[in-house]
């Protein structure tokens, strides 16, 4: 199920032949740094034949295959994600500096709109025409007070 709020960008479903494109240049770039035979050993391919007839693009790598890519390149599905709008990350890099940026950011903008909410900037029918945002806004910061646990936030 999609995040709620979060679009992804329209993308046509693969066929083999992109998936054998997209596929065959990492795997020239593994066999020419490790050969077929290494690399069919590492994704869990029978023979280095299969990983020979990939590259060349003559078939496609199954599933299984294809994923045990990443202990060799973690990149190597970076053009089949590519394709849906999306890359790859590694799980570590959750909190980067574009999160912080933008942490910080909500931060000053809810101080800034609630200054010009008692200022009388922001009228409430622009309140209510953006309730919708506004609480969304309000879920995010209530999870980043979350994270000081329950004995630590101010009500």
């Amino acid at each position: 199920m999609p995040r709620r709020g979060v679009v992804a960008p329209y993308a046509h479903p693969l066929t083999d032949v992109e998936c054998r494109e997209l596929l065959s240049r990492p795997l020239l770039r593994l066999c020419s740094a490790y050969g077929p035979t290494k690399v069919a050993l590492t994704i869990g391919c029978k023979t280095d034949k299969t990983v020979r007839n990939a590259r060349d693009e003559r078939s496609t790598l199954g599933l299984d295959n294809a994923a045990n890519l990443l202990l060799m390149d973690p990149t190597a599905l970076d053009g089949i994600l590519g394709h849906f709008g999306r890359r790859s990350v590694p799980v570590e890099a959750t909190c980067n500096t574009d999160d912080q940026a933008a942490q910080s950011s909500v931060l000053k903008t809810a101080l800034a709109l609630s200054i010009a909410l008692e200022d009388g900037i922001i009228t409430d029918a622009e309140v209510r025409d953006n309730a919708g945002t506004i609480q969304n806004t309000i879920d995010a910061l209530h999870g980043l007070l979350a994270r000081l646990g329950p004995k630590k936030v101010r009500a």
